[in-house]
């Protein structure tokens, strides 16, 4: 996920990139001081948050939001002109945050824009909750899913891992069409998986193509791959 910060006070910037990179981790975040400047990054390629102060030396942030024609991201404004917020909600920004804040404040706008931005991506993307961390994995980078007591463990294509509480039912209604159940206890990319074995005994296991192995179930092994046991 893309993130453009616009705050000319470069002791405020600093601080406020850090507070971002602790509760959305892993994402880029890039940080702009001049008005020309972030218009110019958002018409070469627009950010899917920008996270905006208001007096920009002298500039107004505001303008920043009416230059746009087709707005294609969502923008919290930080700011210590409070009187400014309702002008901020007609331009349809998702939170305003005044200054002073601490960064539970903070943590708060950024909730209400990973809620936004995912009903606007259609379910395209899985919120995981890592203690005051939020993170943001897009549905095509998830290689499978398996059971882990009473959690979910997520197995990404880089070989990141996350837990997650949703059962493995809801997944199964939240991922696309390509992910099937292999197992009680795994749903998996079909597309992932390279061939199956058979081991006898009615046990079988799906290798993916970067070489895990994964148990396959006997009947859902015959009912997917409509091979009968040799």
């Amino acid at each position: 996920m893309k993130i453009f910060i616009v705050e000319d006070e470069k002791v405020a910037a600093r601080r406020l990139v850090r507070q971002v990179e602790e509760i959305l981790p892993d994402n880029e975040l890039s940080l702009f001081y001049e008005f020309q400047e972030i218009i110019t990054a958002i018409k070469i390629q627009p950010p899917d948050l920008l996270i905006l102060d208001l007096n920009l030396n002298g500039d107004d942030g505001f303008n920043i939001l009416k230059s746009i024609e087709e707005k294609k991201f969502e923008t919290i404004v930080v700011s210590a002109t409070g009187e400014r917020a309702l002008e901020g909600f007609d331009l349809d920004i998702v939170d305003f945050v005044l200054k002073p804040y601490d960064k539970e404040r903070l943590q708060k706008a950024l909730q209400k824009f990973i809620g936004r931005h995912i009903r606007r991506k259609g379910k395209k993307e899985i919120l995981i909750k890592d203690g005051s961390s939020r993170i943001i994995v897009p549905i095509e980078q998830i290689l499978y899913i398996s059971g882990a007591g009473d959690y979910r463990e997520i197995h990404c294509k880089d070989g990141k891992t996350y837990l997650h509480d949703n059962s493995l039912e809801k997944f199964g209604e939240i991922l696309s069409g390509n992910f099937i159940r292999i197992h009680n206890s795994y749903l998996v990319d079909e597309n992932s998986i390279a061939h199956t074995i058979v081991l006898g005994g009615g046990k079988y296991e799906a290798v993916l193509r970067n070489g895990e192995k994964l148990p396959v179930s006997r009947s859902r092994y015959k009912g997917l791959f409509g091979v009968n046991e040799q």
